[in-house]
């Protein structure tokens, strides 16, 4: 789940006044599903604030003592919710099915006495033995941009999804398109919207997306055509100079077509050079046995630029 970490300048002290009430927070689980929960949490009076996190196990621990020699109470006032009356929260961001999460609640009471309150629970298992169905949509379609949702059934555990250009669809075929795709890093568990803002002008394009059920079995390859508006600025670039074989690859890719003093790049999916050889002859292999399965591109710039 997604964190934001910042350093903080308050201390908090943990001395506490045996004559004073102990400040404390109670933690009602009250509804727990397969991509949320919601918790109730009730100071009592000797409560003046508090603060609220949820995460998997180990996480926050894991950053004890690394910010200025921080204490878990301290980790947790810096990444949680602050409040100060009783208030239900739900959790719902990227939170994934069949987990375990701990629930904190830091009670703050007078002279910043502090006191670490703690439940576990574990969200609901989802889909179903039935076929994985999503379904797509795309709208706001600009000469850059789109916006696509993808919407699982019921029976669907998790999905992937992504826009590929109808070029390279019609080069993978549905075999290795669904293979790309279900190699995809990035994973959903319920509604998926997000607008793609560095399209190409005047381009078509396919929003595509699989599901997978309870027993781990994959669903048809969803698939949801659309173009961008505007003039086409890849005309240029439909046809490479080179070829690349075997796709979908396992031990090494082999290249050939290549210009001698061109350089040829390997690109992850979100743009990182994995490798760059300077080409020497017309005919080269890329070895891909360490990396680990995925979508990757290939690129070749000529001596000229």
């Amino acid at each position: 789940m997604k964190k934001i970490l910042s350093i903080f300048v308050t201390s908090i002290l943990f001395i506490i006044n045996g004559l004073a009430q102990t400040p404390a927070v109670s933690i009602t689980v009250d509804e727990v599903a397969p991509t949320s929960f919601t918790c109730t949490f009730a100071p009592n009076s000797a409560c003046a604030s508090y603060a609220i996190l949820a995460t998997e196990p180990g996480e926050v621990e894991m950053y004890v003592g690394s910010f200025f020699g921080s204490t878990l109470e301290e980790v947790v006032s810096s990444w949680g919710i602050h409040l100060d009356t009783a208030t239900s929260y739900t959790w719902n961001d990227e939170i994934v099915p069949g987990t375990t999460y701990v629930v904190y609640a830091l009670a703050i009471g007078a002279n910043d006495v502090a006191i670490l309150n703690t439940d576990t629970l574990t969200t609901l298992a989802a889909g179903g033995s039935g076929p994985s169905i999503i379904t797509l949509s795309v709208t706001e379609i600009g000469d850059t941009s789109a916006t696509t949702t993808a919407i699982p059934n019921d029976q669907t555990s998790l999905f992937k999804d992504m826009i590929v250009t109808r070029q390279l669809f019609e080069e993978q075929g549905i075999n290795g398109i669904s293979y790309m795709l279900q190699a995809y890093e990035y994973t959903y568990y319920a509604t998926d919207t997000w607008t793609w803002r560095s399209l190409d002008p005047g381009t078509e394009y396919y929003f595509i997306a699989m599901g997978m059920n309870a027993n781990g079995e994959w669903g048809e390859l969803a698939t949801f055509p659309f173009a961008t508006t505007g003039e086409s600025g890849i005309a240029a670039a439909a046809t490479p100079s080179f070829q690349l074989y075997p796709n979908p690859a396992t031990d090494f890719v082999r290249v050939s077509g290549l210009p001698v003093n061109s350089k040829l790049s390997l690109f992850d999916a979100q743009g990182r050079v994995i490798q760059q050889i300077t080409v020497v002859d017309a005919e080269c292999e890329l070895p891909l046995s360490t990396l680990p399965a995925g979508f990757y591109f290939v690129a070749l710039q000529k001596e000229n630029g």
